[in-house]
């Protein structure tokens, strides 16, 4: 399983999401965040030094931020916040160390079994039977463990069963049942959300992110990813004004850099602004040769141009997408598609 059950969430700036909140339809049940909770349970003195670990973390001074968790864990032992973003950064500063370390955790969750210590070991364990045997220990031990529930809800879908689905949104549920104000569980309720085409996911992103809003168990770039998700969500709902809120806020942001480009470029597009679109994608293009989603949605772009500038442009995605090994079966896809849209412009191009 490796990382697998490391829902990462991230920081980022409030964005003006209330009023997009606002906006959204459906809104899922309200919820409220929540510290005061079993493996959860963190002061505003101890939260502060959390934020703090994860800032000398996000400047490169790793081992500072393990000095300040470390202090933190001495006194919040069984803090699953603490000690799972301890071994986060432990992954992070050698791979080989945090595999000792989940044999560690692992020996202890054997000797000494706690849902702190077996949920620990299933976060690093490799074998994903081992993982869920693990986390139904940790249920069995405390049938009230957000966290256990929710490792077996990302297991569920990770694996390849027919009723997987249903199998994670079990677990979700009994999850938010435990803690309605779990942050990587309401995160990963809207990835769900947005997965189904369930009309409750931008408002359930919305919440998520003012949510998170200064909160240390939220990491930056995830927080960036999830903005990115409610653009395109609203893109999807055809409603580009709400995505370019957004998208405008992110200016400069580095995370995913290729993909806001895109995201960008589309918005611009549906909202007129042809020009501005055309600069979003060229450059989308130079933050990553190698996409090929970019140039798809510059050929698009020139759909009002010479039939031969937009039959050069399928040429591109046509290279892009063939480039390189193990290529992904959605880019060979996308490759066919741009050399039979590159085929059909050439063939109506009047005889020279």
């Amino acid at each position: 399983m490796g990382t697998r059950l490391r829902l990462r969430l991230g920081r980022f700036v409030c964005f003006g999401a209330v009023g997009l909140f606002v906006a959204c339809a459906s809104a899922p049940k309200p919820w409220v965040v929540g510290w005061q909770r079993p493996y959860h349970d963190l002061s505003p003195e101890a939260r502060e030094g959390f934020a703090q670990a994860r800032r000398d973390a996000g400047a490169g001074e790793i081992e500072s931020a393990l000095q300040q968790l470390t202090g933190l864990i001495e006194f919040h032992p069984t803090n699953l916040d603490l000690l799972s973003y301890r071994q986060d950064l432990l992954l992070e500063r050698s791979p080989r160390e945090a595999e000792a370390m989940g044999a560690a955790a692992l020996l202890l969750a054997q000797r000494d079994p706690r849902p702190t210590w077996l949920i620990l070991a299933a976060r690093l364990t490799a074998d994903r039977e081992q993982a869920k045997a693990l986390l139904k220990q940790a249920i069995g031990l405390d049938p009230d463990c957000a966290d256990a529930h929710l490792g077996l809800a990302a297991l569920a879908l990770e694996g390849d069963e027919q009723y997987r689905w249903r199998s994670a949104k079990e677990s979700l549920a009994d999850c938010l049942a435990s803690h309605p104000g779990h942050m990587g569980a309401r995160r990963l309720e809207a990835w769900m959300f947005s997965q189904e085409g369930n009309p409750a996911a931008a408002a359930a992103l919305a919440r998520w992110l003012i949510a998170g809003d200064g909160d240390p168990r939220v990491r930056h770039t995830d927080r960036v990813a999830a903005a990115l998700d409610l653009a395109a969500l609203f893109l999807g709902a055809q409603d580009p004004e709400r995505a370019l809120e957004i998208l405008d806020r992110l200016q400069g942001e580095s995370h995913q850099r290729p993909r806001r480009l895109t995201l960008l470029a589309v918005a611009r597009s549906e909202s007129g602004d042809e020009d501005g679109a055309l600069w979003a994608v060229s450059a989308a293009i130079r933050a990553d040769p190698t996409n090929s989603l970019p140039r798809v949605q510059e050929a698009l772009l020139l759909v009002s141009k010479d039939p031969l500038v937009q039959a050069e442009a399928w040429d591109r995605v046509v290279q892009v997408a063939g480039e390189g090994e193990g290529t992904e079966l959605a880019e060979l896809i996308q490759g066919l598609r741009a050399q039979v849209a590159g085929t059909r412009l050439r063939e109506s191009l009047p005889e020279e």
